[in-house]
């Protein structure tokens, strides 16, 4: 298997496996190398109102499709992944201290939502390039624009060309 950088990948959808050093998933089973915890509100659709992150893990993992592997970095990658495992809670009474806290400041319910990444599972997703504004260099110059090199997948095959799913909150949020 050829080794690549993440800019180097094939273009295009591919399906792939992730790897990395297991980390401490409160409740998902597998061996989980990354995980998100968010504690906050949803509507009535189930979208996130308000939220806070409890956990992220930050690091590196193995990309791996049939013919090439690449090192992933976790602020390089944009997962479209379902929760792993949500606990609802009515009311503070028996919650832990987050949710307590966060029950004072907010209505009931409150969402503990953990998002993970399994190794050895199949994802969908290609590299793209983010691109996002500079500040100019000096008085009377013009602003440029960055660009970031990510790998964007899903849990689920894509459709037409999009990942399925929404994004995981803390990569919604993302701004530079």
């Amino acid at each position: 298997m050829e080794r690549v950088s993440l800019a180097e990948l094939a273009s295009g959808q591919a399906s792939f496996t992730l790897d990395g050093e297991p980390v401490k998933g409160p409740k998902s089973e597998g061996k989980v190398i990354w995980a998100e915890v968010v504690l906050g509100s949803k509507d009535a659709e189930g979208k996130w109102v308000s939220f806070q992150h409890l956990h992220n893990t930050e690091g590196t993992l193995d990309l791996a499709s049939d013919s090439q592997s690449a090192e992933l970095f976790w602020r390089k990658m944009r997962p479209h992944i379902a929760p792993t495992h949500e606990r609802v809670f009515e009311s503070a009474e028996g919650a832990p201290p987050p949710v307590v806290a966060w029950l004072k400041d907010h209505p009931a319910p409150a969402y503990m939502t953990e998002y993970a990444l399994i190794a050895g599972k199949t994802y969908y997703g290609q590299v793209e390039i983010e691109t996002f504004s500079l500040p100019p260099k000096g008085p009377g110059e013009r602003p440029g624009t960055g660009r970031n090199t990510i790998f964007i997948f899903s849990d689920q095959p894509w459709v037409d060309d999009k990942p399925v799913g929404e994004l995981t909150p803390m990569f919604a949020g993302w701004t530079y």
